[in-house]
């Protein structure tokens, strides 16, 4: 009966499916629908049931997975925007997000097989021959949601304990604490067995803020004080807002939740009763806490109390703390556990592989989640970031293109369908909006915010002496003996008194393990764009028996992307000197991935040939810039042992991709996925460095202090070295074109080491080209095994390096 009710058949349903076999016929098999069946396909007779959600268990895992880190940081918002403009949006962006939500079960009606979000990217783009293409990039994009939003919990996690414990220990313990906590409550594989815990996060989330209204009504920390409005930079007051939206950012995961419905047609029922629910319980709570709270009211609300009441609030919080990043913890993981079984026995089997695939997906999710949430210990910024990236379009933009979808060809039929018509192009041009202006304010805020430290182990947020800043008396690097003042004299140099607003963090002074983890990060994006560099070798037969060309024109694939590797110095150089490290580096991270977009479903030479020449130029980014970033971090004496951990990667990255790009063009993936692949590593190790790694660059660094500090003291002789000079397009060109070519021929051996340098990388890279002759066409091996030779070069390079750090060990141990 349950199966009959879930699948049951449409004319509109029987219409689509044969439209979609039509258009089958006419394309490639390279853009088909994949599935166009329920995800979960017939469960009479299976051991795992997933259908089996009533509206109301499916309503409660909704309200749980809303209403929890959203309502914590809506009273420090009114407080930014005033009451009546945060009222208005509050209860507006409900109704906006309640017609989204609408929409979103209409396209799950229609389209049953839709699971996630990767499901409809499939469909959207399908008209446009790119099925593929959608299916991957909105599934990776609720992916990187949905741990975005984990990893927020496992930060509101330490956040209680530490206050719970008064700081008892750092940050990275409490963390853990909530990653093993979080797992284990994520270990079921239905929904309907979470929707019991659900009904412990409601009452945990009411209980609180229960107490917390209450509390704060007694002690009254405000003024008084109300604002109907405020005036506030345009920056603040979208941050503020980017939080009111973040409140309704449970869309990403409906499609999910009515997948498992026993009776999806109950969906509205559903959505009702979650947008009645948070709607009335934001007012409620941003209004009572802002009016006895005042303007200074905290975010999360949480703490807005005095610290007894704070910590029992906290206490009883801890379920929904925890639950509603379970719920959004199963969801990723499900997404990833359906695209591995859909369609296979496994789904509704009690195996090992089952579960054991099930419980390491879990676990691999977690513990991304939990690293993210240490590189970003900043409450409100983390909000503003994954609003802005995210909840943006999956609660807004992405319903309106929905419905646009559904609607195509009837847009003009009467006078209703244009009037939604309208309404949907408003709501895409909102999620864009929020999108746009949310990513500016976020990033701003990013750039302001000197207070959060990335892996913090502060033991409380008021203890700052683990920072080795400049103006500690020990440190190396210290702002009263770099910046100048009136010709450099003593007198005129910065008081040594300065808050700790004034001080700036060297790269030299980072703590060991800091180091250490920018190190890794940049070895990750370097063996990225070396694997990118060659990737395309692996893909030169199928291209050219696809485009009619022989092997040898292919060749260009990879012939082009390192020609680019050669002018990218003379661009990044000079911007790496001019604008710091960190900004042209990820500027060119970021190109350098969308450029293998276009390589990915191209359909003709050109496009492939330029894309892979102009990939080529900004993926350098790293290669100019990392060495720099290294040296200026590490002593010399140090500084041996890290470069080659960086020439290890420049080797390891084009060897790799031989061996993985092998098994990639002979399985049913093919050779495409080989630039999917790049564009996806790219794009998310790009991504976690942009948060993770801070301003490295000594001169840009002590430019910032100089002016802050002339502000400060009023001294506006005051100034940095790097001040001192106008750098000018001739100077650009001497130094970073000219003199390269001066030093080739005034130094014999750097002329030397270059040509050493320069004929090791040729031969690397006419092994792309040897061994598929010698071991796949001499031996007959497929493209997969044969590539596995290459196995030798990266033992040969681990051991070469292994080596040299055990020399440069023993040389500094006598």
């Amino acid at each position: 009966m349950e199966d009959s009710r879930h699948d049951a058949p449409s004319p509109d349903n029987d219409r689509w499916r044969h439209s979609v076999e039509k258009e089958e016929d006419q394309q490639s098999e390279e853009d088909v629908i994949t599935h166009v069946a329920d995800p979960f396909g017939d469960e009479s007779n299976a051991e795992t049931k997933y259908r089996t959600l009533e509206w109301w268990q499916c309503g409660m895992i909704m309200i749980a997975e809303t209403v929890s880190l959203g309502i914590l940081s809506l009273p420090s918002a009114v407080a930014v925007l005033g009451l009546v403009p945060a009222l208005i949006l509050i209860v507006g962006l409900g109704i906006v997000a309640t017609y989204t939500g609408y929409v979103i079960g209409q396209f799950k009606l229609r389209y049953p097989q839709v699971h996630s979000m990767g499901d409809a990217g499939e469909l959207l783009f399908h008209p446009l021959g790119l099925s593929r293409f959608g299916r991957e990039f909105m599934g990776t994009a609720q992916l990187f949601f949905l741990i975005f939003v984990m990893g927020s919990h496992l930060l509101t996690f330490s956040v209680m304990l530490d206050t719970v414990t008064d700081h008892a220990t750092c940050s990275i313990v409490f963390g853990i604490v909530g990653l093993v906590v979080s797992f284990i409550f994520a270990l079921p594989r239905t929904l309907r067995k979470v929707s019991w815990f659900s009904f412990a996060s409601f009452a945990s989330i009411i209980a609180a803020l229960l107490i917390t209204m209450i509390a704060i009504a007694i002690q009254r920390p405000g003024d008084g004080k109300v604002d109907a409005t405020t005036t506030v930079s345009l920056s603040k007051g979208f941050l503020a807002v980017t939080n009111i939206v973040f409140a309704y950012a449970g869309h990403v995961a409906f499609f999910g939740f009515i997948s498992e419905m026993k009776t999806p047609t109950d969906y509205p029922k559903t959505l009702y009763l979650l947008q009645l629910t948070d709607t009335s319980m934001y007012v409620i709570a941003a209004v009572v806490i802002y009016v006895y709270g005042g303007k200074d009211v905290k975010s999360p609300a949480l703490s807005s109390t005095s610290p007894i009441t704070a910590k029992i609030a906290y206490g009883i919080a801890i379920p929904t703390i925890v639950i509603a990043g379970v719920i959004n913890g199963h969801v990723a993981s499900k997404y990833v556990y359906v695209r591995l079984f859909r369609g296979t026995d496994h789904m509704h089997k009690r195996t090992f592989l089952s579960v054991g695939s099930w419980i390491a997906i879990t676990l691999v999710l977690w513990v991304i989640a939990w690293i993210i949430s240490e590189a970003i210990p900043v409450f409100n910024t983390l909000l503003s970031l994954i609003t802005s990236l995210f909840a943006s379009w999956f609660t807004y933009g992405l319903s309106g293109i929905f419905w646009l979808f559904l609607n195509r060809g009837l847009y003009g039929a009467s006078w209703k369908k244009m009037v939604l018509t309208a309404i949907n192009l408003v709501i895409v041009g909102i999620g864009a909006c929020l999108c746009g202006m949310g990513l500016w304010v976020s990033g701003k805020a990013i750039h302001d915010d000197s207070s959060g430290a990335s892996f913090s182990t502060l033991q409380s947020s008021h203890d700052s002496t683990s920072l080795r800043t400049m103006l500690d008396d020990g440190d190396r690097y210290n702002v009263a003996d770099v910046l100048e003042s009136n010709g450099g004299s003593r007198a005129n140099k910065p008081d040594r008194s300065l808050n700790e607003e004034d001080l700036i963090e060297m790269p030299q002074n980072f703590p060991t393990w800091r180091k250490w983890v920018i190190t890794v990060m940049l070895g990750l994006m370097t063996v990225c764009v070396t694997f990118a560099s060659s990737v395309f070798s692996t893909a030169t037969k199928q291209t050219a028996k696809k485009f009619g060309v022989s092997t040898e024109v292919m060749v260009l694939g990879v012939s082009l992307f390192v020609l680019g590797f050669a002018f990218g110095p003379i661009i990044f150089g000079p911007l790496s000197e001019l604008y710091g490290r960190k900004r042209p580096m990820f500027l060119g991270m970021f190109v350098f991935a969308i450029f293998q977009i276009p390589v990915t479903v191209a359909q003709n030479l050109q496009t492939i040939f330029i894309c892979r020449f102009l990939g080529g130029i900004f993926a350098n980014a790293p290669l100019a810039i990392v060495s720099g970033i290294l040296a200026d971090m590490f002593e010399p004496v140090e500084r041996g042992i890290v470069m080659a951990i960086f020439a290890t990667a420049t080797f390891i990255g084009p060897v790799a991709e031989s061996v993985v790009g092998g098994f990639v063009t002979i399985s049913y993936l093919g050779w495409r996925w080989t630039e999917y692949i790049t564009a996806i590593w790219a794009f998310a190790i790009s991504g976690i460095g942009v948060l993770v790694m801070p301003k490295a660059f000594e001169g840009t660094l002590l430019t910032k202090c100089a002016k802050r500090l002339r502000t400060k003291t009023k001294n506006w002789t005051l100034h940095a070295k790097a001040e001192e000079k106008v750098v000018r397009p001739r100077d650009i060109a001497v130094r970073y074109i000219l003199r390269p070519f001066q030093m080739l021929v005034q130094e014999p051996i750097l002329l030397l080491i270059t040509l050493h340098v320069g004929f090791l990388y040729g031969f690397l890279y006419t092994c792309f080209v040897a061994y598929p002759i010698s071991f796949q066409e001499e031996r007959s091996w497929n493209d997969g095994v044969g590539a596995l030779p290459f196995v030798a070069i990266i033992c040969g390079v681990f051991i070469e390096r292994l080596y040299a750090a055990m020399a440069e060990f023993s040389q500094r141990n006598g």
